[in-house]
């Protein structure tokens, strides 16, 4: 839309869903160059720095060393930065809403799709067909789309599940992620802003990713919220102090989807569609920003050209 296309997004969520998604307590690493593009489209918040990532740490197991990558060092601003899933959402929904080149079709979902030489026509769910030059499929990792288009994909089951939670802290992170490497998969402790909302003593937050072997999570995700902080402080260290969990805790089963290709007649894929990898680094939905932003400028391209 920015680039000048009349744009139509079909979502199957509703407008009160998608406008209020408060009921996602998770949260999203955003790298520097995407945090650069939110801004640019007006869908940044400068309440989200307090959860800026200045200083990463890698640590084998127990090892006493740690790799250090230091933000300041390359004089550029933060690494990156760990916002609340609800606030991100509502932010892109609402710049969307409010743009004149998008028409949002919401609680509807693609029903079928025909490309044909010069343009590719979609079947809603409504029954109304839309027309346009190009079908971008932004519909995760089990994509219909890419179905659809009979693009083939690879899968590779890591064996692990994410467990997700957010921990309250006694000591603040000073806006360093941990990630720590342990026999079953990485853990990683990402920066969040303080929250003072009387869930615990202490307002100093950090979200947990903890990649685990898939049963060994499953039973941890069956324990009692005092059960659960002992096995979440055992693994988080000492070094924030005392810590418990607060909010939600989910598991997310781990597997590497792998597009055979990002493109067919008239379809492109992007983020999770196209290849949905391991939160590791977290850098999933940082590749589908980058994707989106490299193809909304070749589309701008194309439109430059007629």
């Amino acid at each position: 839309a920015e680039a000048g296309a009349q744009t139509v997004v079909v979502d199957p969520a509703p407008a009160e869903r998608l406008a209020r998604p408060d009921d996602d307590w998770r949260t999203t690493a955003l790298a520097q160059g995407a945090m650069r593009l939110l801004e640019r489209i007006g869908a940044w918040d400068p309440a989200w720095t307090g959860g800026a990532i200045r200083d990463i740490r890698i640590v084998d197991g127990d090892s006493p060393l740690f790799l250090h990558y230091d933000g300041g060092a390359l004089g550029e601003g933060d690494l990156g930065c760990i916002v609340p899933n609800a606030q991100l959402k509502r932010r892109l929904y609402e710049r969307a809403a409010a743009h004149g080149r998008i028409r949002l079709c919401l609680g509807q979902a693609i029903r079928s799709f025909t490309a044909r030489p010069d343009a590719i026509v979609a079947t809603l769910s409504g029954d109304e067909d839309i027309r346009a030059r190009l079908l971008v499929g932004a519909d995760g990792r089990n994509s219909p789309t890419r179905k659809a288009a009979g693009i083939p994909e690879r899968t590779v089951d890591y064996h692990q599940t994410a467990i997700i939670a957010t921990a309250a802290h006694a000591k603040p992170h000073g806006g360093v992620a941990h990630e720590r490497f342990l026999p079953g998969g990485p853990f990683a402790i990402l920066p969040l802003p303080d929250a003072d909302d009387g869930a615990a003593p202490w307002p100093h937050r950090s979200s947990i990713v903890w990649s685990e072997a898939t049963k060994l999570a499953a039973d941890m995700l069956k324990l009692d919220r005092p059960a659960f902080d002992r096995e979440l402080a055992q693994r988080f260290g000492d070094h924030f102090g005392a810590v418990v969990s607060v909010d939600g805790i989910g598991g997310f089963p781990l597997k590497l989807v792998l597009s055979d290709r990002m493109t067919a007649r008239r379809v492109a894929l992007v983020g999770d569609a196209a290849r949905a990898i391991h939160p590791i680094a977290g850098q999933g939905y940082n590749l589908g920003i980058r994707d989106s932003a490299e193809l909304a400028a070749r589309v701008g391209e194309r439109l430059t050209l007629g």
